[in-house]
C-alpha cells in the first residue's frame, strides 16, 4: 500500500515567490519544504497495487485540460492546523477536473474528503494562524501537467515524489 495524490507542482518562476512567502510566514508553524510544495487536486490515501494499476490506466480519461487559478489569499484551517495559500475554483475547467478526479477515487474505493474542493498550497504546518505582517500574496497558477504523488518518510521527513505524469491539453 503507498499513500498517494494527484496534484500539479509550481513553476520555476512560481517558486520564488512561493518561498519569499514561506520565509515571511516562517514564524507561523513549520513550513513546508520547497521541494514538497504542490497543489493538491485529489487525495488519494493508502492505495493498494491492484488499485495503483487501475488508476494509472484510468487518469487518462479524465478531462485533462489546462485551466488557470488564482491563489491569493492566506487562510489557517484550524482542524488540520494548516497555513495556506488559497484561492476559488472558478475556472470551469479545473471544477470538471476536481469532481472526475473525485468520482475516480470513489470508483476504485479509495478516501473520498468530506470536503469541497478549494485550490490551495499549503505553507506550513502546525500553524498558529494567519500572520499579521504579510501583504495578500497574489500567484496564478496554469499547469500542463497533472501529476501522481507518492508521500512517504524515508526517515528525515515526508517527501512527495512523483512518480507519473500526464500532459493537460
Amino acid at each position: 500500500m503507498r499513500r498517494l495524490f494527484l496534484g500539479f507542482a509550481p513553476t520555476q518562476a512560481q517558486v520564488s515567490p512561493l518561498s519569499a512567502l514561506l520565509h515571511d510566514c516562517q514564524s507561523c508553524g513549520q513550513p513546508v519544504p520547497i521541494a514538497n510544495l504542490h497543489m493538491t487536486l485529489v487525495f488519494l490515501g493508502m492505495v493498494s497495487p491492484a488499485q495503483e494499476q487501475q488508476l494509472l490506466s484510468l487518469v487518462e480519461t479524465l478531462p485533462l485540460h489546462r485551466f488557470r487559478v488564482t491563489l491569493n489569499q492566506l487562510v489557517y484551517w484550524q482542524g488540520p492546523k494548516v497555513l495556506c495559500l488559497s484561492g476559488k475554483a472558478e475556472d470551469s475547467a479545473l471544477q470538471t477536473l476536481a469532481q472526475s478526479a473525485d468520482k475516480l477515487a470513489a470508483s476504485l474505493d479509495l478516501h473520498q474528503s468530506k470536503h469541497t474542493f478549494t485550490p490551495h498550497i499549503t505553507l506550513s504546518r502546525k500553524a498558529q494562524g494567519v500572520p499579521q505582517h504579510i501583504a495578500q500574496p497574489v500567484i496564478t497558477l496554469t499547469p500542463d501537467t497533472l501529476l501522481l504523488y507518492l508521500s512517504h518518510n524515508p526517515g528525515d521527513g515526508v517527501r512527495y515524489d512523483v512518480i507519473q505524469s500526464w500532459p493537460l491539453k
